[in-house]
């Protein structure tokens, strides 16, 4: 059940940061992935079992994935290039504030991959 609740979780995470991409009054993408991501860091620190944790690293690790996909192929996700420009404002904002250091970390990591 693990392969297919991982699926479910991928695919929630990916419809939402689409549904943020096409309300123009919404946060952007990138703000709901950091969201995402900060949110989990929250509740991985009660989680309760080893189940509950599995999940939500899960969900950190797809929130850096589409973060990293929205900031190098910005078509992936439908904005123009003013909105692509304020997500890369706003992440600079976000390591001004204290972005959490895993995230960062994390992003670092998968842009360095090798495609």
């Amino acid at each position: 059940w693990e392969v297919k609740a991982n699926a479910v979780i991928d695919r929630i995470i990916l419809e939402k940061a689409f549904t943020q991409a096409l309300q123009s009054t919404a946060s952007s993408p990138l703000q709901y992935l950091l969201g995402c991501y900060e949110r989990s860091i929250s509740a991985l620190s009660s989680a309760a079992g080893k189940t509950m944790g599995d999940v939500l690293q899960f969900v950190q690790e797809q929130a850096v994935s589409y973060a990293a996909l929205s900031l190098t192929y910005p078509e992936m996700l439908p904005h123009t290039a003013q909105d692509q420009t304020k997500s890369v404002q706003y992440l600079a904002d976000q390591l001004k504030r204290g972005l959490h250091p895993s995230f960062f970390r994390s992003l670092v990591e998968r842009l360095a991959e090798p495609d």
